[in-house]
């Protein structure tokens, strides 16, 4: 039963109204409270997930760090493991086996006029004073080329570097001398060509631009078999002025092995090493 309240509302039940109001202010607070819940739940996650990425992402670069120390210290190891086995091998090999020389060209008692020729252009010449080699460059342009015409080999001459067909591989030679120059500066080629038909088998360039004597020494490798010629050729200068050459020499190195040698075991090396020591 349902009675007035004196403002014409009935009293005893709740109108429809009333109850859908209850009902919406019931499910928005259940639904805030479980978005709070939710949001909570996910900043939480992305506070501890954000955080273990920094734990992973630090203990990475540790692990990178020492990965890059570990391959840096392997390196440093093999390089110093070459550098060790090489040098085992170049002391092996010098103790089983020396250098000699066989001096092809001999002009330290001085060069005689017989022993080197002009080839090519003439507008340059070159003379002999004491003895001492002397080309003169009357102008900038063109070069001068000169070939050594005397080689002793196994004690014969020739006018050129005798092959030896019976021998294998390469013939080790140095060629020795001083020179200086008058003024400016000279570029010179130092090389050895076929004799058959000129073909270039090594060369080397070098600046000449001291007015006193120096030393120079240069290497060349050329084949067994094959007949050669040395060549000195003046390329080019700053300004007019004379190159002086002395004391040429032209030597085959050969290794010969010593008395007695043969294969040594690492253990020999050590005590051989520690008896010189």
């Amino acid at each position: 039963m349902q009675t007035d309240d004196g403002f014409g509302r009935q009293k005893g039940c709740l109108s429809t109204v009333d109850s859908e109001n209850i009902v919406i202010s019931l499910v928005s607070g259940v639904v805030a409270g479980t978005f709070i819940a939710i949001a909570d739940r996910l900043l939480g996650d992305r506070k501890s997930i954000k955080s273990q990425l920094f734990s992973l992402r630090a203990q990475a670069e540790r692990s990178r760090a020492e990965t890059v120390r570990r391959i840096n210290k392997e390196q440093d190891f093999k390089r110093r493991f070459d550098l060790m086995e090489a040098a085992l091998a170049e002391t092996k090999y010098h103790l089983v086996q020396i250098v000699e020389e066989n001096i092809i060209y001999d002009g330290t008692d001085g060069i005689e006029g017989f022993d080197v020729v002009a080839v090519g252009r003439r507008n340059n010449s070159h003379f002999f004073n004491n003895k001492v080699l002397i080309i003169d460059r009357m102008g900038k342009k063109g070069v001068y080329q000169l070939q050594l015409r005397k080689y002793i080999v196994d004690g014969k001459e020739f006018d050129y570097f005798a092959g030896a067909p019976q021998v294998r591989g390469k013939r080790r030679l140095r060629v020795s001398f001083e020179a200086r120059v008058q003024e400016g500066k000279h570029t010179v080629s130092v090389a050895f060509t076929s004799f058959r038909d000129n073909r270039l088998l090594g060369k080397r360039e070098l600046m000449i631009d001291s007015t006193n004597w120096e030393d120079h020494d240069l290497f060349f490798e050329v084949s067994s078999r094959q007949d050669s010629l040395l060549q000195i050729i003046d390329l080019f200068q700053a300004k007019p002025g004379d190159l002086q050459i002395r004391n040429l020499v032209l030597a085959e190195q050969v290794r010969q092995p010593r008395t007695g040698g043969g294969h040594i075991s690492a253990s020999a090396l050590q005590a051989l090493i520690r008896s010189e020591g």
